[in-house]
């Protein structure tokens, strides 16, 4: 593990993603948050800081948290589309996707992979096809999207899983085709699988509104990921830290790498921040 940066400062703001950086992989079903993390996020939350979870996960997936973190909060959740407050489950601020957009988008996804297979996020639950996953409960699914997906649902992710092109490349190639239409970015590891978003949202933006909400500037924000769509969030925070078992383009472009998801990495760099003098 990599010490925090020299210009380190304690923050008035920490922003941390879920999934790959305080939850383990094989803790993605449960939700599951080790105790010093928890102790370490209640802590700060104590300390008058800000802790906000900004996450790819959708609502229907913010269950955990609660039980976990009680009033630490609240969630910017599937990629800056969604604010909610977990205490309450109210849905404090959304950004949609046109429903035009989609149906363009999917068009264009299919004659570039006519394997793929696509899933979205709604306000109103989640909506798939048949092919797209084979765990997810509800009746909510069909033989293809357009057919899943009501016509005055209010998306806020649209998911396309490739039949067998890289993740990276396909990222790439979706960003390229999207015509403008959607913000595109990736978070499974080893899965070929793009999410998207309304344009000009992903977690940045959205963290950036909520600072400014709070009258907390950039640079007294701290920020953890572990995955391409965590590179805005820690571009914009005065101090972005990729875990160490992030992906490689995320450590290229972190101002810091901090210990491993599994090996509590985010804990004990926010134990080390509150070690520093308050300003």
């Amino acid at each position: 593990m990599s010490a925090l940066p020299v210009s380190a400062r304690r923050p008035r703001l920490i922003a941390t993603d879920l999934d790959g950086t305080v939850i383990g992989y094989a803790h993605t079903r449960t939700g599951r948050i080790s105790p010093r993390t928890v102790a370490a996020l209640r802590r700060a939350h104590a300390e008058g800081i800000v802790v906000v979870f900004v996450t790819g996960r959708p609502l229907r997936w913010l269950g955990p948290l609660r039980a976990q973190l009680g009033e630490v909060g609240p969630v910017i959740c599937s990629n800056g589309a969604v604010v909610a407050d977990t205490a309450t489950d109210e849905v404090l601020l959304h950004h949609a996707l046109d429903r035009a957009a989609i149906d363009h988008v999917v068009r264009r996804i299919r004659a570039l992979d006519p394997a793929a297979t696509f899933g979205a996020e709604a306000l109103e639950g989640f909506f798939w096809e048949d092919a797209f996953a084979s765990d997810e409960l509800g009746q909510t699914r069909a033989a293809s999207l357009e057919a899943a997906l009501p016509g005055d649902a209010t998306v806020v992710k649209l998911m396309a899983k490739s039949g067998g092109i890289e993740p990276d490349v396909f990222l790439a190639a979706v960003r390229e085709l999207g015509d403008g239409l959607v913000t595109a970015t990736h978070s499974a590891p080893g899965m070929s699988l793009v999410e998207m978003s309304a344009p000009g949202v992903h977690k940045a933006a959205t963290l950036a509104e909520f600072a400014r909400g709070t009258g907390v500037e950039a640079a007294d924000v701290v920020a953890f990921g572990d995955m391409p769509n965590d590179a805005e969030m820690l571009a914009w925070a005065g101090l972005g830290l990729a875990v160490a078992s992030a992906h490689a383009s995320l450590r290229a472009v972190a101002d810091g790498v901090v210990g491993a998801c599994d090996d509590d990495g985010v804990a004990a760099a926010i134990e080390a921040l509150l070690a520093l003098p308050k300003a």
